[in-house]
């Protein structure tokens, strides 16, 4: 499995606009073949996000990154919200979740 986040600042005016924009998007992530799971991080550093998805493999990824359905979610991430986006892949060595 691997973790890719994408940090991306966003201006103090553009916050509200920005999150309700994530919130209220058609989502085609979820359609993805090895999508795994999504979060919005909001950090307590004024203006930071970090978009965090989970994949099966970087194959996975890769191929959702370079589809008509990724062009098709991102076509509102002009840059005029989000600014400074930097990308960075993380294999997962250890999971850990709670006992049931």
């Amino acid at each position: 499995m691997i973790v890719v986040m994408n940090v991306v600042s966003v201006r103090d005016e553009n916050r509200e606009v920005f999150e309700e924009t994530f919130r209220g998007r058609e989502s085609h992530v979820r359609r993805a073949e090895g999508f795994v799971s999504f979060e919005l991080l909001r950090r307590d550093v004024e203006g930071e996000y970090i978009v965090l998805s989970r994949w099966e493999s970087e194959e996975t990824y890769k191929a959702w990154r370079d589809s008509d359905l990724f062009k098709k979610s991102h076509r509102h991430a002009n840059g005029e919200l989000a600014f400074n986006s930097r990308v960075r892949n993380y294999d997962v060595i250890d999971t850990r979740v709670p006992v049931s």
